[in-house]
């Protein structure tokens, strides 16, 4: 029988593991990630996010700056059913608050540049994470080496 795929994150980790050592994405600068780089941290993230209480349909904000942590953050949602916001942090800052006063997310992530741009914002800074501050992550204890269990 089929094993029935009901979500992305599924896929993806199932796309993950069957090109493991396979380049998911390259940059512009050269850097590439491997597949099975960038499950791992799609689920460390995942982890991290489920035990700040976000979880199915809440909001998660990403500052994008199209790096290999924006990409993994996307992913990380799609695997515990939180729906993503993409903004641009160049936005004006009204623009920016209503964005985040209509979305009302559970947490926004953001890299350093962009610090500014969340301090200016009406979103509390106890809710926000930089990104770049890669320890956040690290320390997460992963439950298991797979945020899915597949066959």
């Amino acid at each position: 029988m089929k094993q029935y795929i009901y979500n992305l994150g599924q896929l993806f980790t199932n796309v993950a593991k069957k090109h493991a050592n396979d380049v998911a994405i390259q940059l512009t600068s050269g850097d590439k990630i491997l597949y099975v780089e960038l499950d791992e941290l799609s689920n460390r993230l995942a982890w991290f996010m489920r035990e700040k209480g976000v979880g199915l349909r809440d909001v998660v904000v990403i500052l994008n700056n199209k790096s290999f942590m924006s990409y993994a953050l996307m992913i990380a949602c799609l695997k515990i059913g939180a729906i993503y916001c993409n903004l641009d942090p160049k936005s004006p800052t009204e623009r920016f608050n209503r964005m985040l006063s209509t979305c009302k997310p559970k947490l926004l992530f953001f890299a350093n540049a962009f610090g500014d741009t969340v301090v200016e914002s009406s979103f509390q800074p106890e809710n926000s994470v930089n990104y770049e501050q890669f320890e956040f992550c690290q320390q997460v204890d992963l439950k298991s080496s797979l945020f899915w269990e597949t066959n």
